[in-house]
């Protein structure tokens, strides 16, 4: 099983969240991102259900820091966030498509040692894949390095859809609301309150995209 720290957290509003030393080596717009982060936890958590909390917290992360430098004059800083998280979308589509190759590949029935051998190749082909993505977009990613250096798995492909997959329906959801958040709020709230499956048809990826659900060393 793959084990990772992580710079900040919620306690969901049961303590006064800390400001942790792992978050002060950002700059001010990721701290505050982070700050806006966290404290969506305390407006909406769903037991059991990571990926439909953490989308909704990377919502609100970012129509958040849209509203706060805007606020203070640094509309332009956030068009720089936008360039960048563009850039990071296309990491995330490219690890979504492997994720659905994955999940092709554990449901094929193939004998074990041959899924473990074309495994280890869809991960070849990924490393590959993010290094000529680096190239095209003359961005270089030290996270990127580390996850390749210590061997891309099944658990690093979870995290990021647990982040990411929900996020573009959340975003349909805040438009439909007119980007005003306390109705968002309210409208987030009333799709907790539905049955996991059923919120997750209404916001996120295909079940191919999303699979596989597992941790590493649970999967061939």
């Amino acid at each position: 099983m793959t084990l990772d720290g992580v710079p900040a957290y919620s306690t969901l509003g049961k303590f006064a969240d800390p400001v942790l030393s792992t978050m002060l080596r950002y700059g001010p717009d990721e701290l505050a991102a982070i700050i806006f982060h966290e404290l969506a936890h305390q407006l909406l958590y769903v037991k059991n259900d990571t990926q439909f909390n953490e989308a909704f917290a990377m919502t609100v992360e970012n129509a958040g820091l849209e509203r706060w430098l805007t606020l203070n004059g640094h509309a332009d800083r956030f068009r720089q966030f936008q360039k960048d998280s563009a850039r990071e979308r296309e990491y995330i589509e490219l690890f979504a498509h492997t994720r659905a190759q994955l999940a092709q590949l554990y449901a094929s029935g193939q004998p074990s040692a041959e899924m473990r051998e074309k495994k280890a190749q869809k991960f070849e082909e990924l490393a590959t894949e993010i290094r000529t993505l680096e190239q095209r977009q003359g961005v270089h990613s030290s996270l990127y390095d580390q996850w390749i250096k210590e061997g891309l798995n099944n658990a690093r492909l979870a995290s990021e859809a647990n982040y990411y997959d929900c996020v573009p329906g959340f975003e349909r959801l805040l438009a439909e609301q007119g980007n005003d958040l306390p109705r968002f709020y309210a409208a987030a709230r009333q799709l907790s309150r539905l049955p996991m499956a059923e919120r997750h048809e209404k916001l996120c990826r295909t079940a191919a995209a999303q699979a596989p659900e597992v941790a590493e060393g649970k999967a061939p």
